[in-house]
């Protein structure tokens, strides 16, 4: 699996993730947990196993990560950023009319719940665990915060901070819908994506707007 450019920066973890070996050890880590929560559940997921599975020492595993739950910890700080960056990423290539971008964001949301491995089990551990509620929430802001800085431009907004606030709120909004709608049915099929579609584009359009027109 692609681990792309992401540098990983968790406090999480043990070893800081400088350039070089030790970001390519802690990706090894973390996709191999990865693949063994798409397997088998992340309720199985051991150290033991991901030594196994990515061919090194447990040894290894605990210079990297204290326990199992810091392991999922920095999987799921890895996914998210690479949600925003794949997020900013469809905003800026877009270029099209309101209705165009927020298919375009939806379009991407879908893709990483669909193709990247243990993406929805991770969030959902993260969702559900109350001491761990506090990261997330700093994560999914800061990934909102940066799509904010390109969609509200391009559409003619003025970020005043309580607009700022207004649209990171909407952005997050979508974010716990569309992740809530994919625990509920992993594997949704074109129509039930369409009818999330109009329920996301109708929500972010109209907060878009709104701020626009405020």
């Amino acid at each position: 699996m692609d681990t792309g450019p992401i540098e990983l920066d968790s406090a999480a973890m043990r070893v800081d993730p400088t350039p070089g070996q030790a970001t390519e050890t802690a990706h090894r880590l973390l996709d191999a947990a990865a693949s063994l929560i798409w397997d088998r559940g992340i309720e199985r997921l051991t150290t033991t196993d991901v030594a196994a599975r990515a061919r090194v020492s447990v040894g290894t595993v605990y210079r990297y990560f204290e326990d199992r739950e810091a392991l999922i910890r920095t999987l799921y700080e890895r996914n998210v950023m690479r949600m925003r960056d794949a997020l900013v990423d469809a905003a800026v290539t877009s270029h099209g009319s309101l209705a165009a971008d927020v298919r375009a964001l939806l379009d991407t949301y879908v893709r990483m719940h669909r193709t990247i491995p243990a993406y929805q089990p991770v969030r959902a551990w993260q969702w559900l665990l109350p001491e761990a509620r506090a990261d997330r929430a700093i994560a999914v802001e800061a990934a909102a915060r940066d799509l904010v800085a390109v969609l509200a431009p391009r559409h003619g907004v003025v970020l005043t901070p309580a607009r700022r606030t207004e649209l990171v709120a909407a952005i997050q909004r979508t974010d716990a819908i569309v992740l809530a709608a994919f625990l509920d049915d992993p594997g949704m099929d074109d129509e039930a994506i369409a009818q999330l579609g109009a329920i996301v584009e109708s929500m972010l359009t109209q907060a878009i707007r709104e701020a626009i027109e405020g």
